[in-house]
């Protein structure tokens, strides 16, 4: 899915004396990570399991694809899951991308979803540290949002000023996405997300909206 080089903390750490090749350093690592396209697939995963009142809803408003000059909102669902009884493979990140036309017709246009990593060879790790929880979890998620947003945008929507709302389920982890703040048990992470939240602020119009979990919201679940 990613192929960041696992020497970029290194990289970084030695170039941290000088302002221009530090600068120049994150450019080249946020170009590189951007250009390692992630999957998408179209619609809904094939393989992954549907709650019933989301099938329900899904079957109730079967809407045809609509076409990107046609979309005026975009919605990116995100959700991290952690499951503390595993031994590995227990935390894991998706999103759902929701296009709307001007009458509020909406229509499921790709999901993704994987597992966290918590290895620095990791060609997918974005500084995660051990112990994991439901944090790291909604934070990488949001990672991944952005860089699938900034890959993918011109393929559902046309307009740079299309609006673009994060839909979330925990706040913090949306505070830590949506500004300079940074976490004390995951510095790197949170701060990767601050960087990649400002870089989406500059070049699209964001929005958040938060969704509480567990109120059998179809596209959340």
């Amino acid at each position: 899915m990613f192929e960041v080089s696992s020497d970029t903390a290194r990289i970084f750490k030695e170039a941290s004396g000088d302002i221009s090749q530090f600068v120049q350093c994150g450019y080249e690592c946020v170009s590189h990570l951007l250009s390692s396209r992630i999957n998408v697939h179209s619609g809904i995963i094939r393989e992954c399991p549907i709650k019933e009142h989301c099938r329900a809803f899904f079957e109730a408003n079967n809407i045809r694809s609509i076409p990107p000059g046609d979309v005026w909102r975009v919605y990116i669902y995100t959700d991290g899951g952690f499951n503390n009884a595993l031994e590995f493979d227990h935390t894991t990140w998706g999103l759902c991308i929701v296009v709307v036309d001007c009458y509020d017709n909406m229509y499921i246009w790709g999901s993704a979803g994987g597992i966290v990593p918590f290895d620095e060879g990791h060609p997918a790790f974005f500084g995660e540290v051990l112990p994991s929880s439901s944090f790291v979890a909604e934070v990488y998620a949001q990672i991944v949002a952005k860089v699938v947003l900034l890959q993918w945008f011109h393929m559902f929507a046309l307009c740079p000023a299309t609006p673009i709302v994060l839909v979330y389920d925990r706040t913090s982890a949306n505070l830590v996405a949506s500004s300079s703040v940074q976490s004390k048990s995951q510095p790197v992470l949170t701060n990767f997300a601050n960087v990649l939240g400002t870089l989406c602020v500059s070049l699209l119009n964001i929005q958040y909206s938060r969704v509480h979990s567990h109120k059998f919201h179809p596209f959340n679940d």
